[in-house]
């Protein structure tokens, strides 16, 4: 049972700890509307991706790469005349391919174009690619669009836009927003759904290892002498350029960073990027933003468990850690899931709260026990020995301080003429003759794992099984009365006037605890087993002993040899007479 000061303190920091996650939930509440946690937010779905199989692999699009290889094969600059990319889709037509997608754009007319408007028509669905580019000037933003040109678009079975959004962090994830997006016009054209009908925000489904196929242009240009058969038949071919360096800065082949995840991730040609966003597109299950509410309520679900492990916290530090992991293991999981059915979580507020509010709660927890196991340390370094004393702070849970029932062996010692001896002395000498001789003693209690209950003027009062459990209390205690009795007549040989150290032991329940003031830490034992001991002590007066300790305290520490037989004493306020042994 605790004290009422005790309770009082659990319940401050129980109030600490609530507002602390109170203004915890607030802050990321705050937070969030200035989008703080994009980035942890990022790094979630990162994991999430990481951790799911992708929704959709696609085998059916190779990216035909304008890459090095080609341009040493034709020795050309950039651009390469129109005519090469109308032979090029006769070559893809005659491999079977079902659809081209050019990743350039054809901005400026030529004297060609018509050489590929018709080769446009013989293949079939061509989709051609329109550029977005926004600059800032003195009066305002300026948006301009870079449209193939007419001749080229009329015979194009769609145009789309190539630009691609990118994160904060520069790295390509979520789906294009606008609904003329290439991968979409691309899908249209292929006569399967484009873009997502509700309009929701749509991630990229990154497919693996294998993913994209990369051939080079001048293979793909004379494919029956540099492709294996059938490479090409029915397959959406992605053009476009794969190059270090940009040769024009106008067609879309910059390289795009892909997310820490996707295999190979770093820079990758733009090309490659729209061939995962194109896969994406076509694939039958999207991967959308959850409903706002979702990502709402799994944040008030957080909240709400980081308050509940409030009462753990108080409980039990190590529970509240477990319970800690296991919660934020447990967000982790639920996004995992989601994600597995195509579902993002953004779930970097909840996470980030429920790290911020665990945390400072076992902060406070923790620096509140830690300040109690300190008092605990200052309050019992007086009365136990060094290693007693770490066993107790080495307990799980710190002794009762409020008050407990204990079985236990009480000592208490007094020292015969003590009073007639100090008035021969001059208080100095006294004073020091005193110490000496309590340190003696108390030497010995200690040494014996017993702890120091009071010094009342000569006497020492010791108590064994308090305030942690010692098996074997009852054999140590006697055994220290035994080392107790062997020390007091050593230090009386040689100072003249020294009485004899009665010593009284018994064995019995107490209360145990600290019984001090609130500001003054006193750990004691109240009880009948006290008052017998003490009386005990006295009682070597009448018996003319120096030793005498209780029948049942001698048999439970093994009836040692050391102590004589049983027999009878009156003890003051006690009815009946009581057994003991005396040291032989």
């Amino acid at each position: 049972m605790g004290t009422i000061r005790e309770t009082l303190s659990e319940t401050l920091t129980a109030r600490i700890a609530m507002a602390w996650t109170v203004l915890c939930w607030l802050a990321v509440s705050g937070l969030t509307l200035t989008g703080t946690f994009r980035a942890m937010d990022r790094g979630v779905h990162d994991l999430a991706a990481s951790m799911t199989p992708p929704l959709a692999e696609r085998d059916d699009i190779v990216v035909v790469a304008i890459d090095a290889q080609s341009f040493q094969s034709f020795g050309e600059r950039w651009p390469w005349p129109r005519d090469r990319h109308a032979a090029l889709l006769d070559a893809a037509r005659e491999s079977g391919a079902r659809a081209v997608v050019f990743d350039i754009v054809f901005d400026a007319e030529t004297d060609l174009d018509g050489a590929l408007a018709q080769a446009m028509e013989r293949f079939g669905p061509v989709v051609l690619a329109s550029e977005t580019s926004v600059q800032r000037t003195a009066v305002g933003v300026v948006e301009t669009r870079s449209l193939p040109t007419e001749r080229l678009a009329r015979s194009a079975a769609a145009v789309g836009d190539a630009g691609l959004p990118l994160d904060g962090d520069g790295r390509l994830r979520r789906m294009p927003g606008q609904g003329d997006a290439l991968a979409y016009a691309a899908a249209g054209a292929l006569g399967e759904t484009g873009a997502l009908a509700d309009g929701r925000e749509a991630f990229v489904a990154f497919s693996g290892e294998a993913f994209p196929r990369v051939i080079s242009y001048y293979q793909a240009l004379a494919p029956e002498a540099y492709l294996p058969p059938e490479t090409l038949k029915d397959k959406v071919l992605l053009i476009g350029l794969a190059l270090d360096a940009n040769p024009t800065g106008r067609a879309t082949g910059d390289s795009i960073l892909m997310p820490s995840h996707v295999a190979g991730a770093g820079p990758v040609p733009g090309i490659v990027a729209q061939a995962h966003v194109l896969a994406s597109a076509l694939a039958p299950t999207k991967q959308v933003r959850a409903p706002r509410w979702a990502e709402v309520g799994l944040t008030l679900l957080a909240a709400l468990g980081t308050v509940a492990l409030i009462p753990a916290a108080l409980r039990s530090m190590p529970w509240m850690v477990m319970l800690g992991l296991l919660g934020g293991c447990a967000l982790v999981g639920v996004v995992l899931v989601a994600g597995g059915r195509g579902a993002v979580i953004l779930a970097g507020p909840a996470l980030a709260g429920w790290t911020l509010a665990v945390l400072g709660q076992a902060g406070i927890v923790g620096g509140t026990a830690m300040a109690a196991r300190r008092r605990l340390a200052a309050g019992f370094s007086r009365y136990v020995s060094p290693a007693l004393l770490k066993q107790i702070l080495a307990q799980p849970e710190p002794p009762e301080l409020g008050g407990e029932l204990r079985t236990v062996t009480v000592v208490v010692t007094d020292l015969a003429g003590f009073t007639e001896t100090m008035e021969r002395l001059d208080p100095i000498s006294g004073g020091e003759l005193l110490r000496d001789y309590l340190d003696t003693l108390s030497a010995v209690v200690l040494a014996h794992g017993g702890m120091i209950d009071q010094f009342i003027g000569d006497s020492i009062v010791a108590l064994f099984n308090a305030p942690i459990d010692q098996e074997n209390h009852a054999e140590r205690a006697l055994s220290c009365v035994v080392a107790m009795a062997a020390a007091a007549e050593t230090f009386r040989a040689g100072r003249d006037g020294i009485g004899r150290t009665r010593i009284g032991a018994a064995l019995g329940q107490a209360a145990v605890g600290n019984f001090g003031a609130r500001q003054r830490f006193h750990y004691t034992a109240m009880g009948d087993v006290v008052n017998t001991a003490a009386r005990l002590e006295a009682a070597n007066k009448q018996t003319g002993t120096s030793v005498l300790v209780t029948e049942d305290l001698h048999r439970a520490a093994g009836s040692p040899s050391a102590f004589g037989g049983a027999f009878e004493v009156h003890v003051p306020g006690k009815r009946e007479l009581v057994r003991v042994v005396s040291l032989a």
